[in-house]
């Protein structure tokens, strides 16, 4: 898959966990970390998708397409773990069970964090290099 269909991939996946993470009463904070980095993550993908979608000279993003790609896979594994702790449940019930049954220990939980602010970061520095990439086309005009 290219870059733009990773990214909107992973940013339908970042919407869907946001919504049901957040909806955790209660939260510790490495859960309530979580929730922010993955609603920062969608953030920045959407960025990512901007520009994707109105310049196909992308070679900067398109580097990152294998680090967009691992990440689509751990949040992937995150949703399934969300999904199995509520197997077998169904509409109001399994709402109530994710709000109050978190699946995960903590240093699972940080080391999620942890590599979406990575994700986050290498983004926001290609999206930085690009925009200076189309900087310098012009001052050459």
């Amino acid at each position: 898959m290219d870059v733009a269909g990773l990214t909107i991939a992973l940013i339908d996946l970042c919407g869907k966990l946001y919504d049901t993470i957040q909806a955790v009463r209660n939260a510790p904070e490495d859960v309530r970390k979580l929730v922010e980095e993955l609603a920062a993550l969608k953030n920045t993908l959407e960025s990512v998708r901007s520009v994707v979608a109105s310049d196909r000279q992308t070679s900067v993003l398109e580097k990152l397409n294998t680090e967009i790609a691992a990440c689509l896979k751990d949040l992937e594994r995150l949703d399934s773990k969300i999904c199995a702790s509520s197997n077998g449940l169904r509409g109001a019930v399994k709402e109530w069970w994710a709000r109050f049954k978190w699946p995960m220990k903590e240093n699972e939980t940080r080391e999620y964090v942890s590599k979406i602010e990575g994700l986050k970061s290498h983004l926001m520095i290609a999206l930085q290099a690009h925009q200076m990439y189309l900087t310098h086309l012009l001052d050459a005009i």
